[in-house]
């Protein structure tokens, strides 16, 4: 590069690292090949982190309808921040608890901006342990794990069906479509939803 007398050149360094480590190290320069100059620098190269608006996530259903349906499925949002000045890849282990789900499982958090994961917990059939608790695991590429802790809870049901449990056809005629009524009662205090299996 040639300086013009009375001119002002910038010059670029350009630093890049995929160790995690403090560098320190100079950069030699001469003016027309005599005069020798000496830049130093230093870089402080760190693992790429997340702020989590939360660490722990508690799910329990309220005892109400939600347009005649009963609530199955909560979902509440987890804030991921990247603070620092690089992009913060991350991915989930699958839960150890299928009640729950983790959506999106993998994404890029880009510096300076928020990344909103749906973390939802679901009332599932065969499943009546009243208390569910998990730990998610979300892992950083070139960085560290985040457990979540998430905690679950059920309200146990208790329905009885109404008179007799046979429902007695008795003689029915070939091609004649007979019906019978049946009733359950909930003997709870909250909202139970039921399915019939054939």
């Amino acid at each position: 590069m040639v300086l013009l007398p009375g001119t002002t050149e910038a010059f670029t360094l350009v630093f890049f690292s995929n160790e995690i480590k403090t560098f320190v190290s100079s950069v030699k320069y001469s003016l027309n090949h005599l005069q020798p100059f000496q830049l130093s620098f230093k870089a402080n190269v760190k693992n790429v982190t997340l702020k989590l608006s939360n660490t722990f996530f508690k799910f329990q259903f309220k005892n109400e309808k939600i347009h005649d349906k009963a609530e199955f499925t909560q979902i509440q949002k987890l804030k991921l921040s990247n603070l620092g000045n690089a992009p913060a890849h991350f991915s989930w282990d699958e839960p150890n608890k299928k009640n729950y789900t983790i959506s999106p499982m993998s994404g890029t958090v880009d510096p300076g901006k928020v990344f909103d994961v749906d973390i939802g917990f679901t009332s599932l059939e065969g499943i009546f342990k009243t208390d569910i608790d998990d730990v998610l695991k979300c892992n950083l590429e070139n960085g560290s794990t985040f457990p979540i802790n998430v905690s679950g809870a059920l309200t146990p049901s208790k329905c009885t069906i109404v008179g007799s449990e046979l429902l007695n056809f008795e003689n029915i005629h070939v091609g004649v479509e007979e019906s019978k009524e049946f009733q359950i009662k909930n003997e709870g205090k909250h909202i139970t939803a039921y399915s019939i299996v054939l």
